[in-house]
């Protein structure tokens, strides 16, 4: 059977809150993804990279991330800074 998922976006207007407290909130709905955003997972520190990872394992949930481009990070702009812009948030998100 594929694995349901959901964004936790679905629970909340802001992107920039913790993420932390949706994977509960998947873990008792019934998903078995749970979708956090990209960016704010750039910008966290490895102790709370760590503590989402243990919370979805202890919840048997698995992570994914979505990210949204804006237009001054558009792959194919003609504007070389723009797609360096994309090239990076891209980098910052993958880890490398």
């Amino acid at each position: 059977m594929n694995p349901i998922g959901i964004h936790f976006g679905y629970w909340t207007q802001y992107w920039d809150v913790d993420q932390l407290p949706f994977v509960e909130k998947a873990r008792k709905t019934g998903f078995d993804v749970l979708e956090v955003r990209a960016q704010k997972i750039a910008r966290m520190s490895k102790a709370e990279l760590d503590a989402l990872k243990a919370a979805a394992a202890d919840a048997g949930l698995e992570l994914t991330y979505s990210i949204g481009m804006t237009e001054d990070m558009d792959l194919v702009s003609e504007d070389a800074s723009v797609r360096k812009n994309g090239v990076t948030l891209l980098r910052i998100s993958a880890g490398t």
